[in-house]
């Protein structure tokens, strides 16, 4: 299965995009707890671009690196960015405030992570998953 770009822009995208996440984790080979895991995290994902940016959206990428498969989601929107309190909130898992919990239980879940995000530019969170 090659590369995906998913457009985010109501709420119906949420759960279209988490079924696209979980069937491409299924072709990429993870196991069913591993497919489980990149759907829940797209979701959580569109869901943010819905509730906070209303729309954006979500590419799905294979990866691979030193004979080792992975996938790497990239959410994308030009909404209103991420305060930097919250940003450091987001880093330090410890910190995060109720809202942000989504955010930091896929920081602590995927094997890579990366927020970037300004009030005049959007946000783009990147994440990659490993197969074991």
């Amino acid at each position: 299965m090659s590369d995906i770009e998913l457009a985010i822009d109501c709420g119906d995208d949420i759960i279209y995009a988490r079924r696209q996440g979980r069937e491409f984790a299924t072709h990429a080979g993870f196991s069913s707890s591993g497919v489980m895991l990149v759907g829940a995290a797209v979701s959580e994902l569109a869901r943010n671009i819905v509730l906070h940016a209303r729309r954006g959206s979500i590419r799905l990428a294979r990866i691979s690196a030193d004979g080792r498969a992975g996938v790497r989601i990239i959410a994308r929107d030009d909404g209103p960015g991420i305060p930097v309190v919250k940003q450091t909130a987001i880093a330090s898992t410890a910190n995060a405030h109720r809202s942000d919990l989504g955010l930091s239980a896929i920081k602590q879940l995927f094997d890579g992570f990366e927020l970037v995000s300004s009030t005049d530019c959007g946000t783009i969170v990147t994440v990659e998953k490993w197969m074991s």
